[in-house]
C-alpha cells in the first residue's frame, strides 16, 4: 500500500512575498496621507472612507453632511 504524503504549499511557493506586500501597503498609506485635506474624517484601512462636506457649499439641510465611499 502506498503512503499518502502531502506537502504544504506556502505563499512563497506561489511567488508571493508577504514582507514586500506589507512594505508596499505602508508606502501606499504614506502617499495617500499626503492627499488628505481637513475634510477627511477616517483613517486608511477601514471598509469605507468618510469625508465631511462643507455645509456652506451644500444646499442639503443636514446637521453634519458626510460622504461615505
Amino acid at each position: 500500500m502506498a503512503q499518502n504524503s502531502t506537502k504544504t504549499v506556502t505563499y512563497a511557493d506561489a511567488g508571493v512575498d508577504i514582507d514586500r506586500g506589507n512594505r508596499t501597503k505602508k508606502r501606499i498609506k504614506y502617499l495617500a496621507h499626503k492627499t488628505f485635506t481637513k475634510g477627511v474624517l477616517s483613517e486608511i484601512g477601514g471598509f469605507g472612507g468618510l469625508f465631511a462636506i462643507d455645509k456652506r457649499s451644500s444646499s442639503t439641510p443636514c446637521w453634519f453632511p458626510v460622504w461615505t465611499a
